[in-house]
């Protein structure tokens, strides 16, 4: 029990309850709190890598299937344009550049182009973020290659695959790999 002396100077005895936080208490609460918000913000992290992965496949896989449409196009302009009894691979005039070529090659979509990859590989899809397409002369790269590879089956097929890849999380390369054949059609 404690003494303390009132404004008249007289004495008076009051009893020191425990009513507030001690040091440790507030210590173990800010602990507690602090536990609480790393979960929060780890939660926060995890959602923001996810959603970015998932929209680089989403961009990855559009990206591939474009490659995969623009030589399917050509093998049947190929096909209108020439007669019957041409040989199929011989009608893949534009198509035949990457026929069994180990580096592959890309397309330019905007410039109807297909082009052979370097030995360094195919270079990088650039975005032009006016127009919003992506392709190769406008616009800073963007994180995505896209390598077209065609390969002789038979007389009437060939097989087309078109892969994208990107830097992924921690250094790791993802990537979409979609394969297709193409059939002569002509009787």
């Amino acid at each position: 029990m404690k003494i303390f002396k009132n404004m008249d100077g007289k004495k008076d005895k009051r009893k020191i309850t425990g009513a507030g936080f001690t040091l440790v208490e507030t210590i173990v609460a800010i602990a507690i709190l602090m536990l609480g918000m790393m979960g929060v913000t780890s939660l926060a992290t995890t959602s923001i890598r996810s959603m970015s992965h998932i929209r680089n496949q989403f961009t990855a896989s559009f990206l591939a299937e474009e490659g995969l449409e623009y030589i399917r196009n050509k093998r049947d302009e190929a096909v209108l344009l020439y007669p019957s009894d041409v040989a199929f691979l011989d009608r893949l005039e534009d198509i035949g550049i990457c026929v069994g070529q180990l580096n592959g090659c890309y397309i330019d979509v905007t410039n109807d182009d297909i082009v052979l990859c370097g030995s360094e590989g195919c270079p990088k899809i650039k975005f032009d973020q006016t127009s919003g397409f992506f392709g190769y002369t406008l616009g800073p790269d963007s994180q995505f290659t896209r390598t077209i590879t065609v390969n002789t089956i038979s007389d009437i097929e060939v097989e087309i695959e078109s892969e994208v890849t990107w830097p992924g999380y921690l250094g790791a390369t993802d990537s979409v790999n979609i394969k297709s054949r193409l059939f002569d059609w002509l009787p």
